[in-house]
């Protein structure tokens, strides 16, 4: 045993120095893993007439929303448009012209991390109401206030950082000036080329570009421009208001009743006027 002792020592000696000069287990188990995929940090910064918003971009939790908002802000497209609806609970941005939207949808994106928990919100509308419908390809609302029904509904991508005041200021027709974003966003755009490819290409179909005006906002209709997200009906209100008969204003005297309207004509009875207007979700 004693004779043993230095051979030992010896091997133990080996044994240590080979561990110092290979790698852990698991560090070559994952050598053949990618790195950590990079994110970068971005925000938005959106001149108004009323004043400067800015807001957070959640790229983490919302990639692909993150690099289509990014792919429009860069293009210019959000440049001198108008907020195109508002009522007690959002600001609604970021449509170019009425039958203008580039053909494109893509997936929606969740998070535990953003909720609809309060004012300051920033998220995607829906490119309609069916139940797998994904975002629509650019417009965006911002909350002002509360609205935790739209959590796991409607993508959130990005929270304000500053201006909220300005925000609630903004209403049907309020001027857009620029929307910049502060950051680099290649790395994402490098990771969604093909994506980014097919919605450029779709944006060019719709004949804009950079420096194009967008045309005025169509009259008001009777009641909110825009019903709110969520709330069963299209992300587009209809091209006319619905109408319901309506009753003469006073009913015709008895003693002379009214000549019977020809076929195919209206009397005063088939006057129409507009339904009442259906309010949004009350706070």
């Amino acid at each position: 045993m004693i004779r043993t002792l230095p051979a030992l020592l010896l091997a133990a000696a080996t044994m240590l120095a080979g561990a110092a000069a290979d790698p852990p287990a698991a560090a070559a188990e994952g050598a053949g893993t990618p790195a950590q995929e990079q994110v970068p940090e971005l925000s938005a910064v959106v001149t108004t007439e009323f004043g400067v918003f800015s807001f957070k971009l959640h790229a983490r939790e919302a990639p692909l929303t993150v690099t289509n908002f990014c792919n429009l802000a860069k293009r210019g497209y959000f440049d001198g448009t108008q907020v195109f609806g508002n009522n007690r609970v959002a600001k609604y941005m970021g449509r170019f012209k009425e039958n203008g939207t580039p053909q494109y949808t893509f997936k929606r994106e969740f998070s535990p991390r953003i909720k609809f928990d309060g004012p300051g919100t920033v998220a995607m509308m829906k490119a309609s109401e069916l139940p797998n419908a994904g975002n629509h390809s650019t417009e965006w609302f911002v909350t002002i206030k509360n609205q935790e029904r739209w959590h796991l509904d409607f993508t959130a991508f990005g929270t304000i950082t500053e201006g909220q005041p300005v925000v609630n200021q903004l209403q049907r027709g309020s001027l857009i000036r620029s929307v910049k974003i502060v950051g680099d966003p290649s790395p994402l755009f490098a990771k969604y080329a093909d994506r980014l490819a097919a919605w450029n290409a779709a944006i060019d179909a719709t004949g804009w570009k950079p420096g194009d005006v967008p045309p005025p906002l169509p009259p008001s209709k009777a009641g909110p421009p825009l019903l709110p997200p969520g709330s069963g009906a299209p992300s587009h209100p209809p091209a006319a208001p619905p109408h319901e008969e309506q009753p003469p204003a006073s009913p015709p005297p008895a003693a002379t009743p009214p000549a019977t309207a020809p076929s195919g004509t209206q009397g005063a009875s088939g006057n129409r006027a507009p339904a009442a207007a259906v309010r949004g979700p009350q706070a």
